[in-house]
C-alpha cells in the first residue's frame, strides 16, 4: 500500500505527465483530490520541495511541480553571472526573460529598488539577455539616459529623449531615435517632471512603432506613488532587493567578486583576515551594493598606497584601511554568529589573485591559552596590532567573551576522566566548596549541571586562586550587562567570590563574578528543546520592535517583531514575513501578535505555504486608535467614547463579565455585521439583555479558540447568524428569526425565559427589510439610508437570480448587512478583510461572479466607491453557503 507521501507525489506526477509540466497544482486542489487534510498535504510538499522530489513556484498562489529538466539545471543565460539569480533574484531573473520573450514584442519593463540595488547593471543584463535570445540583432544599441543629470534641466530632457527634428545627422538623433532596433534605458525616472513622464508613459503603449525595448528605473526612497502610477503604464515590474535583506551567501559572493577585480586591477595577490570578512559582511550598507563596492575599492587602495613601495606580489589589507563605519559590522556579530558561521571560515585568511582564483588559509595557529584572562590578553593585542582604538577594542572583547567563555569552558574539564584525577590538579578544599556552589545552584535555579562543567569550574577557580594579583580585564559596560541580565545568578556568585577571599585570604578581580555567572548561565542550561517563537507585526515604523524590546527585557526571552510601513505593498510583506519566520522557527511553530485583520490571512498563506504553524490573535489597538481619533474630533465627549470603544472592541477581555449568560452574533468577514445585530438586540432587549459578544467568522480556526474560552467561563445562550457555523452543544438562530420576533417574544427565541418561541419558516417580507434598514438607519451617518434601500435590494435580487440555488433569508439579509458593512468600510477608507482564496472562488464560479459585479455597478456608481475583486468573492462565498433547494 502506498504511503501518504508517494501518493501525493505520482499524483503531482501524473498532472505533470499530462502536458502541464509548467503549470503545477495548488494545496487545496490536491487536498480536495486526495480527500487529505490541507495541513497534512501542506506539511508532504515541504518534505518532498526539501528532498528535491518536487519544485515550488515564487507566485501566488503558489503551485507544486515535478522539476523540468532545464528547471533542474543550471541558468545558462547571461543571468548565470548575476549573483543571486537562483536565490533572492530568481523571480526578478523570471520576469526579465517573461518580458524579453513575449511573444509579438518585448513588453516595457519597470525597475525598482532603494539606491545602489543594481538597477543599472539589471538593465545592462537584460540589454545582453536580449540578443543573445534572438530577440534583436546582435549588438543592437543599448542607450542609456540619466534623468538625474537633468533635474535642473528639465526642457533639454524631453529634447534628448524625443528630440525636435527631422535631421538624419547623428548629433541631432533624439535617444528614442539612436535606440532603434535596441534597447532605450531611462534611468532614475523620478528626477523627470510629470510632462516628460508621461511622454514616457506614453511611449511605453507605442514601443512596437518605435521599434524598442523600453526599460526603465525609479529608486524607492520617497516614490511609492510614482511607482504605482507608472507600474500602470509598464506590464512588468522588477523589484530588487535591498543588500540587508539577502542572504549572507550572495553578499559574501559580491565580496568575493569585487576583491577579485580589485586584484586584477592592482595586479597582486590581495590577502583578506576572516575579521575583515566579518566586518564586510554585517556592516549596515545603506546605499547597499554600490556603497559596499566603493568601500572595498577605497579599502584596496589605502592598502595599495601604504604599500606602494614595497613591490611586493601579496599585498595585506587592515581593517584600518577600510572606512572607520566597516568595522561596526563587529557589532552585529553577537546575533548573526551563527549565520555567519555557514558562511565564512574563521581563523582562515582569503587570497584572490589576479589570474581570478580564491583561495583560503589557515591564520598561524598559536597555542589556546591556558585560561581566560589570556585570551582577553592575546586578543587585545591583536586588535591594537590592526589599528584598532580602546573604546573599539573594549566593545569588541565584550561581544567575543560569552562565545570565547563557552568554548572555554566546555574544554576546561573534558580531558578530566574522574574526582581522583581532579584532586591531583587542585585543593580539596577548593573541591568542597565548590560541590556546596554547584548543589546551591541546582536548588536555587532549578537547572541540572554536567560533571565535566563542575571539572571545569574547579580548574579555573584554581587558576584564579594562584593568579589573584591580575587586575580587571572587563570593562565596566560587560560586568553592568551580566549583572543586568541574572541578577539572581551574579547576586549568588558575587556571594560565593566573597567566601573564597575570605577562605584562602585574597582578593579576586569583580571579573570572577562575570565568569561564575557564565558558568551556571550558559553550562547549567539542558540541550534547547524547540519552543514556540512569539511574534509581534504592526502597522507603522518602530511599534512592534519597541514592545518587543520591552517584552524582552522584562521575560528574559527573545520575542521578534515585523514593523510594516503604511506604504509598503502587500506582496513586500508577505516577502519579509516569509523569511522572518522561516529563521526564527525553531520546530514548534510561530504564535504572532497582530493589530490589523489583514495580516490574520498572510498568515494563513505562510502557515499553508512553509508548513510551519503559525497561530494568531489580532489585538486591534491600530484600528481603535484610528477609531477613537475619528469620534474625538466629532465627539469630545470622553465618556461616550470610552464606552463605544468597549462596546465596539471586545479585545480587552477584562471588560468581559465572568459567567453569566451571553449571546454570540457572527459575521463572515470582520465583526461589522455582527456589532450591527448586536446592537440591535441591545436597544430591542434594553435591560433584559445579556452580554452580546460580536465575533468574525473569518478564521474558523480562531473561532473555535474564542468560543472554547468563552465557554469555560460563560454560558453561551446561542449564535445568531447569516448561516449555522455547525458548533456542536450550541444553539444556532438564523438573523431572520431574530428580525421576525416581535418585542416581546424576542427574549423566548433567544433562550432568555424557559420557553421557547420557534416562529414558522416564511419568506422575508417588506417589513422584514424596513426593521433592518431602520436599524441600519441609526447605526450610520455617513451614508443615506433612503438612497442606498432600492439599490441594495435590487442587487440582492439580480444576485438571487444568477444563483444556481437561490437563497434562504438568513443568506440575503446576510448578504444585505455584509455589503452594508463593506460600503461602510470603504466610505471611511477603511480596510476590508483579505480573501486569499478570492481568485480561486471567481474561477470556480464565472457566471455568479459577472452577475455580482453586474449588481454592484449602481450601488458604486452612486456613493463613488469600488468593489474589488477580493470582495466579490467574499460576497459569492455568502451566497454559496446557501441551503435553499
Amino acid at each position: 500500500m502506498k504511503s501518504k507521501k508517494e501518493t501525493v507525489y505520482d499524483f503531482i506526477k501524473q498532472s505533470t505527465d499530462s502536458g502541464k509540466p509548467l503549470e503545477g497544482v495548488n494545496t487545496q486542489y490536491l487536498a480536495r483530490r486526495l480527500e487529505m487534510q490541507r495541513s497534512n498535504v501542506s506539511s508532504i510538499l515541504n518534505e518532498l520541495v526539501k528532498e528535491g522530489a518536487i519544485e515550488k513556484t515564487d507566485g501566488r498562489p503558489v503551485l507544486y511541480r515535478i522539476p523540468s529538466v532545464s528547471a533542474a539545471g543550471t541558468e545558462k543565460s547571461c543571468f548565470s553571472e548575476l549573483i543571486g539569480n537562483a536565490g533572492s533574484l530568481k523571480g526578478a531573473v523570471q520576469l526579465a526573460k517573461a518580458a524579453i520573450l513575449y511573444p509579438g514584442y518585448s513588453l516595457p519593463v519597470l525597475i525598482t529598488g532603494p539606491e545602489g540595488s543594481g538597477k543599472r547593471e539589471f538593465a545592462k543584463l537584460i540589454s545582453r539577455f536580449a540578443p543573445e535570445s534572438n530577440v534583436t540583432e546582435q549588438n543592437p544599441p543599448f542607450i542609456t539616459f540619466n534623468c538625474s543629470l537633468y533635474a535642473e534641466k528639465q526642457q533639454k530632457a524631453g529634447l534628448e529623449l524625443f528630440g525636435i527634428s527631422s535631421s538624419k545627422e547623428e548629433n541631432a538623433l533624439s535617444c528614442l531615435q539612436r535606440a532603434n532596433g535596441g534597447i532605450l534605458f531611462i534611468d532614475r525616472l523620478e528626477y523627470l517632471d510629470a510632462d516628460t513622464r508621461i511622454r514616457i508613459m506614453d511611449l511605453s503603449k507605442n514601443i512596437v512603432k518605435h521599434d524598442i525595448i523600453l526599460i526603465c528605473s525609479i529608486g524607492e526612497e520617497g516614490n511609492h506613488s510614482l511607482i504605482e502610477m507608472c507600474s500602470i503604464s509598464f506590464p512588468v515590474r522588477i523589484q530588487l532587493t535591498p543588500l540587508e535583506k539577502r542572504p549572507l551567501q550572495e553578499r559574501f559572493g559580491l565580496i568575493c567578486r569585487f576583491f577579485t577585480n580589485e586584484a586584477v586591477r592592482c595586479g597582486r595577490t590581495l590577502s583578506i583576515s576572516s575579521e575583515i570578512m566579518t566586518c564586510l559582511l554585517l556592516y549596515q550598507c545603506r546605499q547597499n551594493i554600490s556603497q559596499l563596492k566603493n568601500d572595498m575599492k577605497l579599502g584596496c587602495a589605502t592598502a595599495y598606497a601604504r604599500d606602494y613601495q614595497r613591490k611586493n606580489t601579496q599585498l595585506e589589507l587592515l581593517l584600518s584601511d577600510f572606512p572607520f563605519y566597516v568595522r561596526s559590522g563587529y557589532l552585529e556579530l553577537k546575533g548573526k554568529r551563527e549565520d555567519l558561521k555557514k558562511t565564512i571560515r574563521d581563523g582562515y585568511t582569503y587570497l584572490f589573485t589576479p589570474n581570478e582564483e580564491i583561495k583560503t588559509r589557515h591564520q598561524r595557529s598559536t597555542p589556546k591559552p591556558d585560561n581566560i584572562y589570556e585570551w582577553i590578553d592575546k586578543r587585545t593585542g591583536e586588535l591594537k596590532n590592526r589599528g584598532l582604538e580602546a573604546v573599539e577594542i573594549n566593545t569588541l572583547i565584550s561581544i567575543d567573551i560569552e562565545h570565547e567563555f563557552q568554548e572555554y569552558s566546555q574544554g576546561l574539564g573534558s580531558h578530566i576522566i574522574n574526582s581522583e584525577q581532579l584532586a591531583l590538579m587542585t585543593s580539596p578544599r577548593l573541591i568542597e566548596l565548590v560541590t556546596e556552589f554547584i548543589n546551591g545552584a541546582v536548588q536555587k535555579f532549578d537547572r541540572i549541571y554536567s560533571q565535566s562543567l563542575f571539572y571545569g569550574l574547579c580548574l579555573h577557580l584554581d587558576s584564579a586562586i594562584k593568579h589573584s594579583n591580575r587586575s580587571r580585564k572587563l570593562n565596566g559596560s560587560q560586568i553592568l550587562e551580566t549583572a543586568e541580565s541574572h541578577k539572581r545568578e551574579y547576586a549568588y556568585c558575587t556571594s560565593f567570590i566573597a567566601r573564597l577571599e575570605q577562605e584562602f585570604n585574597l582578593s579576586l578581580p569583580v571579573d570572577e563574578a562575570v565568569f561564575l555567572t557564565m558558568f551556571l548561565c550558559k553550562g547549567g542550561e539542558l540541550p534547547d528543546t524547540p519552543k514556540p517563537v512569539l511574534l509581534i507585526i504592526m502597522h507603522g515604523s518602530h511599534g512592534a520592535a519597541s514592545l518587543s524590546e520591552v517584552v524582552s527585557s522584562l521575560s528574559g526571552t527573545q520575542v521578534w517583531a515585523y514593523d510594516i510601513p503604511l506604504e509598503q505593498a502587500l506582496n513586500v510583506t508577505y516577502e519579509g514575513l516569509r523569511s522572518l519566520i522561516l529563521k526564527i522557527n525553531q520546530g514548534k511553530g510561530v504564535f504572532a501578535l497582530y493589530d490589523m485583520g489583514s495580516v490574520s490571512q498572510l498568515l494563513d498563506m505562510l502557515e499553508q505555504e512553509t508548513g510551519i504553524p503559525v497561530q494568531g490573535i489580532e489585538i486591534p489597538i491600530t484600528a481603535l486608535a484610528l477609531d477613537i481619533s475619528r469620534k474625538l474630533l466629532l465627539n469630545s465627549d470622553m465618556e461616550e467614547t470610552a464606552s463605544w470603544a468597549i462596546q465596539n472592541y471586545h479585545a480587552d477581555r477584562k471588560n468581559r463579565k465572568k459567567g453569566g449568560d451571553v449571546i454570540i452574533t457572527l459575521c463572515m468577514s470582520g465583526e461589522g455585521g455582527a456589532i450591527l445585530v448586536k446592537t440591535y438586540l441591545e436597544k430591542t432587549l434594553k435591560t433584559s439583555c445579556p452580554e452580546i459578544i460580536p465575533l468574525a467568522i473569518s478564521r474558523k480556526k480562531e473561532l473555535l479558540l474564542e468560543i472554547d474560552e468563552l465557554r469555560r467561563h460563560c454560558r453561551i445562550l446561542c449564535i445568531i447568524s447569516s448561516y449555522d457555523p455547525q458548533i456542536v452543544g450550541i444553539s444556532y438562530i438564523p438573523i431572520s428569526e431574530v428580525l421576525e420576533c416581535s418585542e416581546s417574544d424576542l427574549p423566548a427565541r433567544l433562550n432568555l425565559t424557559p420557553e421557547s418561541a420557534f416562529p414558522p419558516e416564511g419568506s422575508l417580507t417588506t417589513n422584514d427589510y424596513d426593521v433592518i434598514f431602520d436599524h441600519l438607519k441609526e447605526q450610520s451617518t455617513q451614508i443615506d439610508i433612503n438612497l442606498l434601500k432600492p439599490k441594495l435590494l435590487k442587487a440582492i435580487s439580480h444576485m438571487e437570480t444568477a444563483s444556481v440555488n437561490g437563497m434562504t433569508k438568513d443568506i440575503k439579509i446576510g448578504l444585505l448587512v455584509h455589503i452594508f458593512c463593506c460600503i461602510q468600510h470603504l466610505t471611511e477608507g477603511r480596510e476590508l478583510p483579505l480573501n486569499i482564496y478570492a481568485p480561486e472562488i471567481i474561477e470556480r464560479n464565472p457566471e455568479l461572479y459577472q452577475a455580482v459585479k453586474e449588481s454592484m455597478q449602481d450601488i458604486e456608481r452612486t456613493f463613488g466607491i469600488t468593489f474589488s475583486d477580493m470582495e466579490n468573492a467574499n460576497v459569492i462565498s455568502i451566497i454559496k453557503r446557501s441551503r435553499k433547494g
